[in-house]
């Protein structure tokens, strides 16, 4: 795995990158000071990421430094994800909606 935040004049870019080069998690930070995350929403890049073709300044990170970071925009749904997980154990089926479909992921509505 590779971390790296890319910045962009006022953005931010925040991205675990898989041994395929692709993006498995993904933070946003846009230039009003808003957070979107790819488990939240649909940010996450699509494809490939060529990490020397990306304009702005990179800095490489370390999984604890990208983790802390994740961890610290994630916890205001902390009790909601506690609350899903009682809901949906691992392995129960569920029927939804699909929203999208990017691999590594596919985003889905069931409620």
């Amino acid at each position: 795995m590779k971390y790296l935040l890319l910045k962009i004049d006022k953005e931010r870019y925040w991205f675990e990158i898989g041994g395929d080069s692709c993006a498995n998690r993904q933070i946003i930070l846009d230039e009003y000071g808003r957070f979107y995350v790819s488990c939240l929403e649909d940010c996450l890049s699509e494809g490939p990421i060529d990490v020397t073709e990306l304009e702005g300044d990179r800095v490489y990170l370390t999984k604890k430094e990208f983790e802390n970071i994740w961890q610290t925009i994630l916890k205001p749904y902390k009790e909601q994800w506690e609350e899903i997980k009682k809901k949906y154990s691992i392995g129960a089926y569920v029927q939804g909606l699909n929203e999208n479909t990017n691999p590594p992921a596919m985003l889905g509505r069931i409620e």
